[in-house]
């Protein structure tokens, strides 16, 4: 989540965890969606990997849809730090791809769909073609 090139973003990490750009105060989510954005705040200008993000909320004892709940606080924190982006896709990404199916399949296709959906909301071209080839599509990316 690179603010640089637009608003300077100012982050307070000791006592209560909160933003602002410029003047606004950003509505940083609920505890965890916070706990998320602290966690990259400490890592400026870094990449936090998923697993990074899931051991420091949970340990070693993640929900089996963690990772689906990783892509839903990045995705919150991402929509109140550019506002203009819109939600183009979001009104159809409710719950989650599968949501309530459980096992090892659908959590895999949950993390794959996931991240099809992250690339198209940021107008990812190559996430377009990514989901292009897994409906079966021959274009190449």
């Amino acid at each position: 989540m690179d603010v640089s090139d637009t608003e300077p973003l100012r982050a307070q990490l000791l006592g209560p965890v909160r933003a602002w750009m410029e003047e606004r105060e950003l509505e940083l989510g609920a505890r965890r969606q916070r706990a998320v954005f602290a966690m990259l705040a400490m890592r400026p200008n870094r990449v936090v990997s998923c697993q990074e993000l899931i051991n420091g909320l949970w340990g070693s004892d993640p929900p089996a849809s963690v990772v689906n709940g990783i892509h839903i606080y990045v995705a919150g924190l991402r929509r109140e730090l550019e506002p203009g982006r819109g939600r183009r896709t979001g009104a159809l990404w409710q719950a989650g791809a599968l949501c309530g199916i459980p096992g090892p399949w659908a959590e895999t296709e949950r993390v794959r769909l996931t991240e099809l959906w992250l690339d198209h909301d940021r107008g990812n071209h190559e996430g377009h073609a990514r989901a292009e080839r897994a409906r079966g599509g021959s274009r190449p990316g």
